[in-house]
């Protein structure tokens, strides 16, 4: 039990498995396509018979077909890869960032669980620009650390994301990306690189309704987060009205673009159970444990 999970949390989790919605082979996958068969190889294709093939691996049914011989392919399915890019910048202070820390640290705990590999970044960087690696079950309590004490604050520099993405040089990954995207478009380029490396990729914006809920009537200095700007303002209720309705726009509108940039969305509220946003996200399926 941490900070971040409870014994509740953990028990959930306990009777849960991590599943990406694709399919994600690694990038020595393809050093394997000799025809060789055993544990943990999948189907993934054919080419033409070449002299010195092994005839037992020769589909005879698809060259029945085709009018040519043809050698079934084979590739390993490597263990679960996980990339978690947690924002820790300062728009994320408060019930966002420990939504965030939380989710990261169920989606790495399922992971580690299966034996699978966890890289942790950060926005902005902690310790240098590399991700922490975190690899199978006795991992998980090195994880949980990482993710309670790394302290909040700066901007998050998606320009960084932009230029080299964590797991943009690994193998196909699932990569979760945890933020309230308080810049949404300086992000989009990097979600599409990441996408277009073959990456399964996941936008979680966390969202706090106390970011607009302001005291009506009453006048408050509002500060940007991560420029320091500051501003006073009366709080009227058509400041209310369009604070609110800006806010749904903005979600709906980073919705669209990470659908453009081959990213899958969703919405993570503050202080929402970890079941439901595990249920939201669709990553996840219920086992029954001996």
């Amino acid at each position: 039990m941490s900070r971040l999970l409870s014994a509740d949390d953990l028990a959930l989790l306990g009777r849960m498995v991590l599943r990406p919605r694709r399919r994600l082979l690694g990038a020595a996958a393809g050093e394997l396509r000799s025809g060789r068969v055993g544990h943990g190889l999948l189907f993934a294709g054919h080419r033409p018979y070449v002299a010195g093939d092994d005839p037992r691996y020769v589909d005879w049914h698809a060259a029945a077909r085709l009018g040519e011989p043809l050698v079934k392919l084979f590739e390993r399915e490597d263990d679960l890869e996980l990339v978690l890019l947690v924002d820790r910048s300062a728009s994320m202070d408060g019930r966002k960032a420990q939504q965030a820390r939380r989710v990261a640290a169920a989606l790495g705990w399922l992971a580690l669980a299966e034996q699978g590999r966890v890289r942790l970044a950060w926005l902005p960087p902690v310790g240098g620009p590399r991700p922490s690696l975190h690899a199978g079950r006795a991992a998980r309590a090195s994880l949980l650390e990482a993710l309670e004490q790394a302290p909040g604050g700066g901007a998050a520099g998606w320009a960084a994301l932009q230029r080299q993405p964590p797991g943009s040089g690994l193998r196909r990954s699932l990569v979760a990306v945890l933020s309230d995207f308080h810049d949404g478009a300086a992000v989009l380029p990097g979600l599409a690189r990441l996408r277009a490396a073959g990456h399964e990729v996941l936008a979680l914006q966390m969202v706090d309704r106390a970011d607009v809920d302001l005291p009506l009537g009453r006048s408050v200095e509002a500060v940007d987060a991560e420029t320091g700007e500051r501003v006073e303002i009366d709080v009227t209720p058509g400041l209310l009205e369009a604070l609110a309705e800006g806010w749904q726009r903005r979600q709906r509108a980073l919705a669209r673009a990470c659908r453009h940039a081959g990213a899958a969305h969703a919405l993570v509220p503050a202080g929402a159970r970890l079941g439901a946003v595990l249920a939201t996200l669709g990553l996840c399926r219920p086992v029954a444990r001996a």
